[in-house]
């Protein structure tokens, strides 16, 4: 969907609210909040989200209800409270819109209106309705605001066009009592609302791949039960910047998790390894925390698949093993980046994608190393803590990194 305007509340607030006609008051702007298609049955879910992430940040708000399949959050300044809802999983998209009637006049009147406060001198424009709940057709409004503001605005020249090719879209969705006529779109990260899934799930986080297969389970709704590994070429720096993109992900201040370690020693195998001691940490300590789910970092556009199955296949027998980046491969990328990760994390997943794993080293080391000892050491090092993600959370992270 195209936007009306960019994401930045200052310059927003300036064109729309001080130098908009018709608009002295908010009191007839709200937030509106479209729901992700998988969102669909776990509205309420997020509207617990939505809630929550406001009152986090300490803004008042007034009524949070559902109208139709819509979200709609009425707070005096929707602007600002925009790019927060946005950035909540379960959400395809948010809107600041002008709510109005859903007769036909009504909302022909009110896409005017709101036409005038976004449309510049020489731009195009189009206009989009979704009506299937009202007694008209949308198709109808459509031309009808069309006309009506070319006939407003004919002194600055605009234009109508196709949505494809529009400076300014204005959008409206009908509902049965309400009409909301979006100023302003901004996309959202879609997914399931977090921790709207019931079942556990146990994450490891020891490198930037691990960092997004935990994302993406949160992405599809869990709340995971992280484990910190730490390997003899651990970053702390990092680890604690993907501890806090997957507390925001989550929408906690504090999150709880085990902290752990163990060397591998360098090898062009040294990726297999770690993921192979990993896996077999976290299966062990499914048995002890009774978590029946293990999310496993491995993706076949990556990893060779006589590893992947190897590694599925000894989960199985202790757990369900769940692999959320299994079958990507561009989108590995694009998705750590749409998810909040750095530049450095994903150049970290490309240097993983970029070793050549051979069979035979793979094995050979396997052989000359005890790997329940490994296994056994760490968990019996292994300490947990709780961690607000504050000011001074990378300082807390680190030093609670000492195992």
């Amino acid at each position: 969907m195209k936007s009306a305007g960019s994401i930045d509340p200052k310059k927003f607030l300036i064109k729309v609210i001080c130098g908009a006609r018709e608009c002295d008051q908010m009191k007839d702007h709200v937030l509106v909040v479209f729901p992700s298609t998988f969102s669909i049955k776990k509205l309420s879910n997020l509207q617990s989200a939505i809630k929550n992430a406001i009152e986090e940040n300490n803004i008042e708000h007034g009524e949070i209800f559902l109208d139709d399949s819509l979200i709609i959050v009425e707070v005096d300044d929707p602007v600002t409270v925009a790019p927060i809802v946005a950035d909540l999983l379960g959400v395809d998209k948010v809107a600041v819109a002008d709510r109005t009637g859903s007769k036909f006049n009504d909302i022909v009147a009110a896409i005017v209106n709101v036409g005038k406060k976004i449309i510049n001198s020489g731009e195009t424009f189009a206009v989009t309705i979704h009506a299937d709940k009202t007694e008209y057709v949308g198709r109808d409004a459509e031309f009808a605001a069309t006309a009506a503001l070319i006939g407003e605005l004919s002194r600055l020249n605009i234009k109508a066009v196709a949505q494809q090719l529009c400076d300014k879209l204005i959008y409206a969705h009908a509902t049965q009592n309400s009409t909301y006529v979006c100023m302003f779109i901004d996309k959202g990260l879609n997914g399931l609302p977090a921790g709207s899934q019931t079942d556990q799930l146990l994450c490891s986080l020891h490198n930037s791949l691990s960092t997004l297969s935990c994302l993406m389970a949160i992405k599809c709704g869990f709340v995971p039960q992280i484990v910190v590994l730490k390997t003899n070429n651990h970053n702390a720096k990092q680890c604690a910047e993907h501890l806090e993109l997957i507390a925001k992900r989550l929408g906690k201040k504090h999150i709880k998790l085990d902290i752990t370690s163990f060397d591998v020693s360098g090898n062009g195998s040294q990726p297999l390894v770690i993921e192979k001691l990993s896996s077999l940490i976290l299966a062990k300590l499914s048995a002890n925390y009774n978590i029946k789910n293990i999310a496993l970092p491995l993706s076949t556009a990556i990893f060779p698949s006589w590893f992947v199955s190897e590694i599925v296949g000894d989960i199985s027998k202790v757990a369900v093993p769940w692999l959320p980046l299994m079958f990507m491969s561009d989108e590995l990328y694009m998705t750590a980046g749409a998810l909040g990760m750095k530049d450095s994390a994903i150049n970290a997943i490309q240097s993983i994608n970029g070793t050549n794993f051979d069979a035979d080293e793979y094995a050979q080391f396997m052989k000359a190393i005890n790997l329940r000892d490994i296994v056994d050491r760490s968990i019996k090092s292994m300490k947990t803590v709780d961690l607000e993600i504050g000011p001074n959370y990378l300082h807390d992270i680190i030093d609670s990194m000492t195992v």
